[in-house]
């Protein structure tokens, strides 16, 4: 599911030291990138609170969510402050079948 993927390479990129945990900084920075600077610091004391000063992945995907439309305990806390944003799902490739260029509908192709 391009999700759970999308969440593992998040987290893998910000696991800096291969350790399999992200610190607080490391997590801040994902949400950061994620829901914007002012979720990012309505939130941070309460993830702190909640996960302590670091997350493995586990704990990671139950603050985000592992299905599509986010989900998480993120969620209530961002609809709390006002942010709720489900954070966009990456997106699929275009079938093979589909090849359109740019000049192809000028020319008659489909």
């Amino acid at each position: 599911e391009p999700r759970r993927f999308f969440n593992l390479i998040d987290f893998m990129m910000c696991d800096k030291d291969g350790g399999g945990q992200i610190d607080e900084d490391e997590c801040l920075e994902i949400l950061y990138r994620r829901y914007g600077k002012r979720a990012m610091e309505k939130l941070q004391d309460k993830l702190l609170k909640m996960f302590g000063r670091e997350l493995d992945y586990g704990e990671f995907l139950e603050l985000v969510g592992s299905n599509v439309d986010g989900g998480g305990k993120i969620q209530p806390m961002l609809e709390e402050y006002g942010l709720a944003a489900t954070p966009a799902a990456p997106t699929a490739r275009k079938s093979a079948g589909n090849k359109r260029t740019p000049g192809s509908a000028r020319r008659g192709n489909k």
